[in-house]
């Protein structure tokens, strides 16, 4: 075989495997979001029976499985978990100024608000760049669960004190985070909902949209857990 031909086929063999590498990695985050889907849908399955939760104490408590598919999203997508919940957190702030959320009798939509902060779109204000990677690969979800744990408390601080300071907290039962789950798992799916999800491209148009909505996921279960934790010591 000639030179050329050498290079032509080496040519070609790097773009199959990186063909492939992006069929791989699509294929994960899709199986990653909808396996995120299904464990939201057995916390709400289990949480509407107290007494069903309650007789299975051996077993993890469902909110912590759909944490674990948050972990695998946020590593398939190769998402800086801590950062993109810290950073959606302060654009949180910015759609609800608290001087007009509190003495709301019900939670209002950000839209509410427009005229006086000026964002009508939940992406007016991007996430960092740095936190929305573009990796063939992604990392470990063990990773991400690692320095997510390493700032829990730094981060249920932070959405914590965001709820209290607009009068949030007390519409925190149990049905309303489940509600609330399913909201913010409906606007991340709708991104991806008639798309080619085989394909890697489509993902990475979507990363801003994928991150902020995860993020979102992720501050209600973190309000869940602390929910939970309070029940478990009282």
């Amino acid at each position: 075989m000639s030179t050329t031909g050498c290079q032509i086929s080496h040519s070609n063999f790097a773009r199959d495997s990186q063909s492939n590498v992006a069929r791989d990695s699509a294929q994960r985050i899709s199986d990653a979001i909808f396996s995120l889907a299904a464990s939201i849908g057995m916390l709400a399955s289990k949480a509407v029976n107290p007494v069903q939760l309650a007789s299975n104490k051996e077993d993890p408590h469902p909110v912590l499985i759909v944490m674990e598919r948050v972990y695998s999203l946020a590593g398939a997508l190769d998402i800086d978990l801590v950062e993109v919940v810290q950073q959606k957190t302060e654009i949180n702030k910015m759609k609800y100024p608290k001087e007009l959320c509190l003495g709301e009798v019900e939670i209002q939509k950000y839209t509410t608000y427009s005229d006086q902060t000026g964002m009508s779109r939940d992406e007016d204000v991007k996430l960092s760049n740095n936190q929305t990677k573009r990796s063939l690969v992604g990392i470990p979800a063990s990773v991400v669960k690692k320095r997510f744990e390493e700032n829990l408390p730094q981060l249920m601080a932070l959405v914590t004190q965001c709820s209290r300071e607009r009068g949030w907290l007390e519409n925190y039962d149990t049905p309303t985070l489940v509600c609330s789950l399913f909201c913010e798992l409906g606007e991340l799916m709708e991104l991806i909902q008639w798309k080619d999800k085989s394909d890697l491209v489509v993902y990475h148009d979507a990363m801003d949209g994928l991150s902020r909505e995860l993020a979102d996921i992720t501050i209600y279960c973190l309000h869940f857990l602390r929910e939970l934790e309070a029940n478990n010591e009282g």
